[in-house]
């Protein structure tokens, strides 16, 4: 170790270019941290737009399903009658006699 030292102390084109490799490394250390800084900020930005318009499209679909339930309540016996419906007398169900999983 100690003759290292020695030689790095002696030979000066050694030690300026031990000092660049250091200043090129500090560098590119600040330049990787503010990427990263940058990528985070940036990722919280897109994170609120995210939620914003997810709110958006929430209203929106609440405003949606009321005017569904408001269409949805127009529709009476008449209505269906006028569409075509008829009353029918004997309702047809399909029963099983096993659970579904159990018939597999």
């Amino acid at each position: 170790m100690a003759k290292i030292y020695k030689q790095v102390k002696n030979d000066y084109s050694l030690r300026r270019y031990i000092f660049y490799i250091l200043f090129i490394l500090i560098v590119a250390d600040a330049v990787l941290y503010l990427f990263f800084i940058n990528l985070g900020v940036s990722g919280i930005l897109l994170k609120k737009q995210n939620l914003v318009q997810l709110r958006d499209l929430e209203e929106e679909n609440q405003i949606l399903e009321g005017k569904y339930l408001e269409e949805f309540k127009k529709i009476d016996l008449d209505y269906a009658y006028n569409s075509g419906y008829i009353n029918a007398d004997s309702s047809m169900f399909v029963r099983r006699t096993a659970p579904l999983a159990a018939s597999r």
